[in-house]
């Protein structure tokens, strides 16, 4: 192992990956750190999902407004040991909202907190959505907004 300047780092990672996937900052941790993992306590995601039952844009704001009204939204998990864990969704969602929407796509941007046993995925959110709305959905695109 030797260290290396973030910023020569930055340039040699970079020039690994291919065009599409921009390193926007690379910092410095010490050895002995804390791990990302329990770093990181939020993350953004922008969910483009099909629109094959044609639901309106009013029905899909109605269906958001219900889940945020929710208070107690159980799921089961399953963990990395196969054990089931029942979940309050909504505890762990903190903004869901319409980014965008167009009669045959809608984007849906969604903010979770993030712990050491459990972080909001993409498909769970989906999963809120469709339970909500009464439909099944499929998720055309995932895109990670931020880590925070």
């Amino acid at each position: 192992t030797e260290t290396i300047a973030p910023q020569e780092f930055m340039v040699k990672l970079q020039a690994q990956l291919p065009s599409e996937i921009p390193l926007y900052k690379v910092e410095s941790i010490p050895l002995h750190a804390v791990s990302a993992e329990k770093l990181i306590t939020q993350a953004g995601y922008l969910l483009t999902i099909d629109n094959q039952e044609n639901l309106t844009k009013e029905r899909i704001l109605t269906a958001i407004d219900q889940i945020l009204e929710t208070a107690d939204i159980p799921y089961t998990q399953v963990t990395k040991s196969g054990k089931e864990l029942l979940i309050n969704l909504r505890q762990f969602l903190q903004t869901l909202a319409l980014e965008k929407y167009a009669p045959e796509q809608f984007q849906i941007l969604y903010q979770g907190i993030c712990t050491t046993a459990v972080n909001l995925k993409p498909a769970q959110v989906l999963w809120l959505l469709a339970k909500f709305l009464g439909v099944n959905l499929s998720v055309r695109h995932i895109h990670r907004h931020y880590l925070a």
